[in-house]
């Protein structure tokens, strides 16, 4: 018979960590979209318990920077269909382990809190995401005069970089260079080097191939303070790599 902690490893061991999102148990494919039915009755009744499990495992790992935000951002709903404790939260690669580390506490008191019930483990996915993974995106293109000038020579560094690492090595769909990002003021948005790849490629992989890139831009005058955005996208009709 199993112990208590080898099981507990083994719910840690699914713990996904992605870009700018860490899930359990598994790491669906963006958008989570939000589903007008209802929770399941057994769920409803737990809902409470539920998104007390999201707030104070939110407040114990500061994983928002007041408490309006933290209201705003704790969700128990169908996302994708699926019953999910959501947490959209500011998101740094700083707090990469921290959000694992909130993840995992959250799964281990949703196993204990469903243990009386006919709820099953995995029943109720659990996600921690980034706001800009989950809102609309805005891009134009740049007005840079250096940027635009510079970019047919930047542009072959990107892809050497995604041809360098398995997760993304023939994968790639777009590559391209916009103004991207969540606010409607369209050049209020950061210049970023914008990267789609097909639904193969393993996002888990791409915390690796992002820092190469911006480690390339760093060595690029002029292009360090570009922002790398990576995403599944396969039918794009966006930039291109040429």
């Amino acid at each position: 018979m199993a112990s208590a902690d080898s099981a507990l490893d083994s719910t840690e061991s699914r713990v996904i960590t992605g870009w700018k999102r860490v899930a359990w148990p598994i790491l669906r494919t963006l958008p989570l979209e939000k589903s007008a039915a209802r929770l399941p009755a057994p769920m409803q009744q737990i809902s409470e318990d539920v998104l007390k499990i999201g707030h104070e495992t939110a407040q114990k790992h500061h994983l928002f920077s007041s408490f309006e935000d933290m209201k705003d951002g704790i969700h128990f709903e169908r996302r994708s269909w699926r019953p999910t404790l959501l947490i959209v939260a500011p998101w740094s690669s700083e707090k990469t382990p921290i959000w694992e580390a909130a993840l995992k506490e959250m799964v281990k008191s949703l196993t204990e809190l469903i243990k009386a019930s006919s709820i099953r483990d995995g029943d109720i996915a659990v996600e921690i995401i980034a706001p800009e993974l989950t809102q609309t995106i805005y891009y134009t293109g740049i007005d840079d005069p250096h940027l635009s000038a510079t970019w047919g020579s930047v542009r072959p560094k990107v892809y050497e970089c995604l041809e360098s690492f398995q997760a993304t090595k023939g994968h790639m769909s777009t590559i391209g260079l916009f103004r991207h990002g969540v606010l409607p003021a369209l050049e209020a948005n950061p210049n970023t080097v914008y990267v789609s790849v097909d639904y193969d490629s393993d996002e888990t992989g791409w915390h690796e191939v992002i820092a190469d890139i911006k480690k390339m831009l760093q060595g690029e005058e002029g292009w360090g303070h570009v922002n790398v955005h990576m995403e599944h996208n396969q039918n794009w009709a966006g930039g291109f790599f040429d």
